[in-house]
C-alpha cells in the first residue's frame, strides 16, 4: 500500500509535459495537472491506502485517484454517499467524474439504495453534484428502470451545460436498446432545445444505432 506522498511522487514521476498540454485544454480543470495517463492514475488509486480519503488534493490527478480510491474502499451505498459530497467538493470539471465513478462499487452492487441518493443529487443545484447523479444513472438504462431514468432526466433543472450534456448522453446510449422510448419523449419535446439537439447528435453519431433511426432523428429535428 501507498501513502499520500508516495502516490503524490509516482504521480510527477509519470507526468508527460505534451500529454498534460493536449489534456488540459479537453479537461478545463483549474487545478494543476501534471498529464499523468489514466492507466497509471488507476494503478496508483489501487495501491493507496483507505487514509487517502483523509488528504486534500492538490493536482487534479490526485482528485481522480481520490474518487478511484472512494470507489474501491466504500462498497455500500450508505458508505459511499456519507464520503461523496467531500470528494465533489474537489471536482471542478466533467473528467473528475466520469472516470471515478466507474470504478464505483457500491452503484452496481446496492443499485436500488444508490437510487436514492442518486434523485438527492439530481436535485442539487451545483452542477458538478447533478452531473454526477446523470452519469450515475447510466448504471440503470435497464428494462425495470428505463422509464423513471427518462422521467429522472426530464425533471432535471437544464440550461447547466456538463449537466445537460450528461443527460444528451445518457439519452443516447439508453437509445441504442430503448429507441421507441427515447425518441418518443424527444418528440414529445420533454427536452430543451439543447439537450434534444445534443442527443440526437451523439445518436446520430454511434456505431450502435441504425441508420434508419438516425435519418428519424434528423428528420426529427425539423419539426422542433
Amino acid at each position: 500500500m501507498m501513502t499520500f506522498s508516495e502516490i503524490r511522487q509516482e504521480l510527477i514521476n509519470n507526468a508527460e509535459e505534451k500529454f498534460r498540454d493536449f489534456s488540459v485544454k479537453i479537461v478545463g480543470t483549474k487545478m494543476p495537472m501534471l498529464g499523468v495517463r489514466t492507466p497509471i492514475v488507476k494503478k496508483l488509486a489501487k495501491q493507496a491506502e483507505d487514509d487517502y480519503l483523509n488528504c486534500v488534493p492538490h493536482y487534479y490527478e490526485e482528485v481522480l485517484v481520490y474518487g478511484f480510491t472512494l470507489g474501491k474502499a466504500e462498497s455500500t451505498a450508505k458508505g459511499l454517499f456519507d464520503k461523496l459530497p467531500r470528494y465533489l467538493d474537489f471536482v471542478d470539471c466533467w473528467a473528475a467524474i466520469d472516470s471515478p465513478i466507474s470504478g464505483m462499487k457500491a452503484l452496481k452492487k446496492e443499485r436500488e439504495e444508490s437510487l436514492a441518493y442518486i434523485d438527492v443529487y439530481l436535485k442539487d443545484i451545483r452542477e458538478y453534484h447533478a452531473r454526477f447523479a446523470a452519469v450515475a444513472l447510466f448504471n440503470y438504462l435497464d428494462e425495470a428502470h428505463i422509464d423513471g431514468v427518462i422521467d429522472r432526466y426530464a425533471s432535471v433543472k437544464e440550461g447547466r451545460y456538463y449537466v445537460d450534456m450528461a443527460i444528451a448522453w445518457g439519452l443516447s446510449i439508453a437509445a441504442v436498446h430503448f429507441y421507441d422510448k427515447v425518441y418518443a419523449a424527444l418528440k414529445e419535446g420533454r427536452f430543451s432545445d439543447f439537450v434534444t439537439r445534443k442527443a440526437i447528435s451523439k445518436c446520430r453519431d454511434s456505431f450502435r444505432i441504425p441508420l434508419e433511426r438516425k435519418r428519424e432523428l434528423k428528420e426529427l429535428l425539423k419539426i422542433r
